[in-house]
């Protein structure tokens, strides 16, 4: 489960969002520019194992708004050390500007919806966190669509931790 886990808000510059039961996403540019974006950092234990497959677990909350149709992301690492509880838009760590991955966000359906993000990237991703570990943020692509996923806070809310986002790890 994550170490951190919150959100950054454009439309709101020195807001935090790291005790909140949900993860924002969203890009509303005909509404004052509202942009939205998650950071999560997940500890590893470094391991000389090697990683066999990697993927980052979501799931919708059904207690938030969430656009029904799909919403295409990326995922950047982050570069430099940062904090949910103090994490705002205007103090934000930077990251790659080049993305690691594309995924898609599934349709919502109307109840909470686990997903997986995976690929090499991912994996490659973990791997580096042997050096550096600051995790990573999701940039919506599409505007005008909204989703909201479980934080940890919100999955010990539910009652169903396994809602919270999470990092699964199979070596080889």
């Amino acid at each position: 489960y994550p170490t951190d886990d919150g959100f950054i808000e454009k439309n709101n510059p020195d807001s935090t969002h790291g005790n909140n039961f949900y993860l924002n996403i969203y890009a509303y540019s005909n509404i004052s520019k509202w942009f939205s974006q998650p950071h999560i950092k997940f500890d590893i234990i470094n391991s000389e194992r090697t990683i066999k497959l990697a993927k980052i677990r979501l799931t919708m909350n059904k207690e938030q708004y969430n656009s029904e149709e799909t919403l295409i992301c990326d995922i950047h690492r982050i570069r430099e050390q940062w904090d949910a509880e103090n994490l705002t838009w205007n103090n934000q760590p930077n990251y790659d500007i080049t993305p690691l991955l594309r995924f898609m966000i599934p349709t919502y359906e109307g109840e909470s919806k686990t997903f997986y993000i995976t690929g090499n990237e991912i994996k490659s991703l973990i791997n580096s966190w042997n050096l550096e570990n600051y995790g990573f943020k999701i940039i919506p692509l599409e505007e005008e669509l909204q989703k909201y996923f479980y934080s940890k806070e919100g999955a010990q809310e539910a009652g169903n931790i396994n809602y919270a986002p999470a990092l699964i790890l199979e070596y080889e």
